[in-house]
């Protein structure tokens, strides 16, 4: 495994992992591929030093995320006996976007936070965050080398899906020489990207092809086509017979569109709740836009909910969209 340390911030961490007994792994609330990834990396890694280290989540694992060794393992919040483990780890988010687990934080003897989302801010007792990071799988990449543990493929395919899914297959702008260095050696450990690559993005159910046809019927843009967006309604996920969150990679389609900056997807997951993906090409930060409205994220891609009906939600967001756009370099759209 080649050893490459982001800091020395995690430094703090060694002693508590060296000396706990026992943990729990739990990522954000609507969990996507670096989140599982993650959570399931640390899993391993804690397993190897011989502590008793589980994974939970709040919502459902995606099903693009279902082939990940050991994601069989991951345990709904509500089945979990929070009491009969001492620290909680919470990776790729803030402690406050854990779910269910949120109420229960104060039980542990202690709570470490691993992220890299500019948002957080560093409230956990034990908190690395670190934004300069592609992905959390990078952090975990850096936390198993300084451990002094040899990565198996398992280990690998964890890691790479994590960081392979932040930053779109190494597309994104966020992706960086480091990330790719990592990436190389993951391969060098087993795998294999082109499965993996169809795992996350070329797999879908029919039901799945047929809410893109619904959801491409909605597909607007403001005047100057600086923004474009695309909804879903809680109707037609129903008929599909699918969850919300199993539809965060269709923002990809308004995003395709010639001189678009910022991109939306909006998802009605039940009467006045919007949830909200956004994406930006280049200068809007919509980490900020989506923090007017309680989410948070990246400044290329962020999230947030919004309790308003859907034509409420969409005016709320264009308005924070066009002040955005009206910053020093920025053109907004006419009045």
């Amino acid at each position: 495994m080649s050893v490459i340390l982001l800091d020395d911030r995690f430094a703090q961490l060694m002693p508590v992992l060296n000396a706990i007994d026992s943990c729990l792994v739990i990522g954000h609330i609507d969990p996507d591929a670096d989140c599982i990834g993650s959570m399931l990396a640390v899993t391993w890694a804690l397993r190897r030093l011989g502590k008793r280290c589980d994974p939970v989540s709040s919502d459902p694992i995606p099903a693009n995320c279902a082939f990940l060794p050991g994601v069989d393992e991951i345990m709904r919040a509500e089945d979990v006996d929070i009491e009969s483990y001492q620290v909680l780890i919470v990776v790729d988010c803030e402690p406050d976007r854990t779910g269910l687990a949120l109420p229960l934080l104060e039980q542990f003897e202690s709570v470490i936070n691993i992220d890299h989302h500019i948002t957080n801010m560093n409230t956990a007792p034990l908190a690395w965050v670190d934004p300069t990071a592609a992905a959390t799988g990078e952090l975990v990449y850096a936390l198993i080398s300084r451990l002094g543990l040899q990565l198996n493929r398992d280990a690998a395919v964890m890691l790479y899906t994590a960081i392979a899914g932040d930053t779109g297959f190494f597309r994104y702008s966020n992706t960086t020489a480091r990330a790719m260095r990592i990436a190389a050696d993951l391969i060098g450990c087993g795998v294999q990207p082109d499965v993996i690559s169809r795992h996350l993005n070329e797999t879908h159910s029919w039901a799945y092809m047929q809410l893109v046809r619904q959801a491409l019927s909605t597909l607007s843009r403001t005047p100057d086509g600086k923004v474009a967006w695309i909804f879903i309604s809680k109707d037609m996920l129903d008929v599909a017979g699918m969850q919300w969150n199993e539809t965060d990679s269709l923002v990809q389609y308004p995003r395709m569109l010639a001189g678009i900056e910022v991109a939306l997807i909006l998802r009605e997951i039940g009467p006045n709740e919007i949830r909200v993906g956004l994406r930006s090409q280049t200068y809007v930060d919509v980490s900020r836009i989506a923090g007017v409205f309680g989410g948070g994220g990246h400044q290329r891609a962020a999230g947030c909910t919004i309790r308003l009906p859907y034509q409420e939600a969409l005016t709320a967001l264009l308005h924070e969209i066009k002040v955005a756009l009206a910053s020093p370099g920025a053109v907004a759209w006419g009045d």
